[in-house]
């Protein structure tokens, strides 16, 4: 499958990504970016729980010790015809691209 580069605007964000978002971003300038967000509606946030700090935390120290380049691919779908996706597989990697200002990141889209 293909690795294409996805904008964050267009990643849709569950409860539990924007609860760590909002809880974990200081810097005034990134914590606008909660304005932009775009939240999965409530009705069909089938997320499967709360990030898990171990995981953000080992991800994270990954991604430092490889100036990012060790981030692997996040797995999305078109959401509904939307222009969005849903995210699949990779929660934590997208929360912790916020938090160090990437503006997309490497993703499989998965067709159905």
């Amino acid at each position: 499958m293909d690795v294409v580069d996805v904008s964050i605007d267009n990643i849709l964000h569950d409860a539990a990504m924007y609860r760590w978002v909002k809880q974990n971003i200081c810097d005034r300038q990134q914590y606008s970016i909660l304005k932009h967000v775009k939240r999965i509606p409530h009705r069909h946030d089938g997320s499967v729980g709360e990030l898990v700090a171990s995981k953000i935390a080992c991800i994270e120290k990954t991604m430092l010790e490889s100036s990012f380049r060790a981030i692997s691919p996040i797995r999305i779908k078109i959401y509904k015809h939307t222009g969005y996706f849903e995210i699949l597989d990779g929660r934590h990697r997208v929360v912790l691209a916020i938090k160090y200002n990437m503006e997309t990141v490497p993703c499989i889209v998965v067709t159905d």
